[in-house]
């Protein structure tokens, strides 16, 4: 697995992160939604969950927030965006309630990170988590912004 998301990097990487109208096509306010499924670790059953939240790119780079950083339930998704649209984003978050965790040793206020992979078209995209649970992304553009500073 690690190999298929280093070559999916290093493509990504290869094909090069353009800059201006190419990559500026995606600027704009984005509703970003996360879906995690439900499974069953051992004999434990972790919950699902959705976050809805609202992110905005521009210039090639995508970041969305909700919460309180700092405080149980904060989430920021952000990453760059290639020309094409592809994305390779990071989901950092503070774990709010444990029965969300598929790690039993993990304590609500504790950092989670994972990362996905996107695909952003000219008004819609979607995405999906690289490794642990099953979890897909899901994003609607609201129109142009020129305010990235806002999303965190």
């Amino acid at each position: 697995m690690r190999s298929k998301v280093w070559l999916l990097v290093l493509s990504t990487a290869a094909a090069g992160y353009a800059s201006g109208q190419e990559i500026e096509k995606f600027d704009g306010t984005w509703d970003a939604t996360v879906v995690c499924h439900p499974t069953v670790v051992g004999n434990r059953q972790v919950k699902p969950f959705a976050h809805q939240m609202t992110g905005v790119v521009l210039k090639g780079q995508f970041a969305a927030v909700i919460g309180t950083e700092g405080k149980p339930g904060w989430s920021y998704l952000h990453g760059p965006l290639d020309s094409q649209g592809n994305a390779l984003l990071r989901y950092d978050t503070l774990l709010s309630n444990t029965a969300l965790s598929i790690d039993p040793a993990l304590k609500v206020g504790d950092k989670i990170t994972w990362q996905a992979t996107a695909k952003f078209g000219p008004v819609s995209g979607s995405g999906k988590r690289l490794g642990g649970r099953d979890c897909d992304l899901s994003f609607a553009k609201r129109g142009p912004s020129k305010e990235h500073g806002k999303a965190r």
